[in-house]
């Protein structure tokens, strides 16, 4: 008795292939079973796979791009263009901490 193997095939309500054998019983039991290749992932799960890194790769660059190298269009405040000037005594601190 041997067993020869047939190779994956698909089968209803099962989402992957399932693995076929052959039992061989008598005579033609002794002749050496052929081996199969392995079946590896399809082409197209490749090519996803790639896709999916390289959109993940530019988002990530453009995501630091735009956060940490970008400069900011933010121009710093002046005090003539401020809708409300600071008071006197804050201004009579600040400048003794600056001189």
């Amino acid at each position: 008795m041997s067993y020869e193997s047939l190779g994956e095939h698909t089968v209803k309500n099962i989402s992957e292939p399932v693995r076929v054998y052959r039992m061989r019983v008598g005579p033609e039991a002794a002749a050496p079973a052929v081996k199969e290749k392995k079946a590896g992932p399809k082409r197209w799960r490749w090519a996803a796979l790639a896709v999916v890194v390289a959109l993940i790769l530019v988002v990530g660059g453009v995501a630091i791009w735009h956060f940490y190298l970008r400069r900011p269009s933010v121009k710093p405040a002046s005090e003539e263009r401020m809708a409300f000037h600071l008071p006197v005594q804050i201004q009579k601190v600040e400048s003794a901490q600056q001189g």
